[in-house]
Parts: C-alpha cells; structure tokens; sequence
C-alpha cells in the first residue's frame, strides 16, 4: 500500500524489514480455526519492553503467530518473548483483528520465530 498505511489500516511504523522486540504479552486475541480452507491469523497484543533490532515508536504491538499452541505455558498473559517479526503474512492468510478499535497507533506484524525469556 502507498497510503502510509498496513493491510490492517493502521499506520506503518519502523522499517518493512525485519524488527526484534521483547514485548511481554498481554491478550492472546481471539482464537483462530486451523488451517483449512483459510488460513486465518490471529493478533495478540503485546506491551514493548526493548526494542532489540529496527526502530519501534510505540509501547503496544500487535502480532500474528502461526498456529499458536494457546494451551502452552509459552503463551500465558504476562509471558516475557523475543521475537522477530515482519511486516509480511503467509500468503493467502486473513487477519484476525479483536484489537481493531481500541489500538489506532500500534503495529501490526507477523512472528517469523519467538522465545520465551527470563
């Protein structure tokens, strides 16, 4: 898009390559069907504690994780992650947005590979 703007209508923050973050998550989203007939993506909010690589103005972040076990401990509110993510979802993947009214200015990007930290 050419309008400033990502696939979510939201401002686009920081570079298009690549950014790592350690954000502790806040809200896992809503939950998402697997993978079917569509592949749809669901957002988690998290709080951005450092900004590890790339640039990142805001303190919420919203990510899409591919296929999330959200039963594991991995993904508990509060989890500390590290992750690296990219602006760029799989294709022919639907974002699953619960965020959508209440975060105007934060980011919207997909988790290429995460860790829990201390």
């Amino acid at each position: 898009m050419s309008d400033g703007k990502d696939r979510s209508g939201n401002k686009k923050t920081g570079s298009r390559g690549q950014l790592t973050i350690e954000a502790r998550l806040l809200d896992t989203g809503l939950p998402a069907p697997k993978p079917g007939d569509m592949y749809i993506i669901s957002l988690m909010r998290y709080d951005v504690r450092k900004v590890v690589r790339g640039k990142y103005p805001h303190r919420l972040i919203l990510v899409g994780h591919s296929m999330p076990d959200l039963q594991s401990p991995q993904f508990r509110i509060g989890v500390l992650h590290r992750l690296q993510l990219s602006r760029e979802f799989p294709k022919r993947s639907s974002i699953l947005n619960k965020f959508e009214s209440e975060l105007r200015d934060a980011g919207v990007f997909f988790c290429l590979s995460f860790e829990v930290i201390a």
